[in-house]
């Protein structure tokens, strides 16, 4: 897809089918996640987790925690998949971890909608505190990085081709 229609279709998804991602489609996420434009010193300090909803709602059931109903409802419809992205604790601040972080999902964000595929957040604060140190260790996310954004990336329902084109929502002034 030409880069202007990928940011002209560039929006987040509501419902999702239940059909799995390629590893060519996960991978190819995750490249652009690790390409994103962020200073070179700092790229080690983000790391990208992929987990299947399968698995995601596998471990979050035998954690034995208070799962949200919404939350369950969503990691049972299979097919999708997350990408959580962690961030080294370190001397970066966690404004600019935070930054950075949506910068490398904004390219994950971009990538997906290049190949067609639908994505949504699901960074709302109670569900990235549900990875604790076990769900940690089971993501394989290293000891001395802290979750703080998670994407979720899968097929949906529209036809993302066929997506409203909008140009102008954001207040703009351009001074010559």
């Amino acid at each position: 897809m030409e880069f202007e229609k990928v940011i002209a279709q560039n929006h987040t998804s509501e419902h999702f089918k239940g059909i799995h991602l390629t590893r060519a489609q996960i991978e190819s996420i995750v490249k652009a996640g690790q390409s994103a434009p962020i200073i070179d010193e700092l790229r080690d300090q983000f790391h990208i987790s992929v987990i299947s909803s399968e698995r995601a709602l596998e471990y979050l059931t035998e954690s034995g925690k208070n799962i949200p109903a919404d939350l369950i409802e969503e990691v049972s419809l299979g097919g999708p998949v997350y990408f959580i992205i962690s961030v080294k604790e370190s001397d970066l601040s966690e404004e600019s971890a935070y930054l950075y972080a949506g910068i490398v999902m904004g390219n994950m964000q971009l990538q997906a909608t290049n190949s067609f595929l639908g994505y949504r957040f699901a960074s709302e604060q109670k569900k990235v505190t549900l990875i604790d140190q076990v769900l940690k260790e089971r993501l394989e996310i290293p000891q001395d990085f802290k979750p703080v954004q998670v994407l979720k990336v899968g097929y949906v329902e529209e036809d993302i081709k066929k997506r409203k084109v909008s140009h102008g929502e954001v207040l703009t002034n351009i001074i010559k």
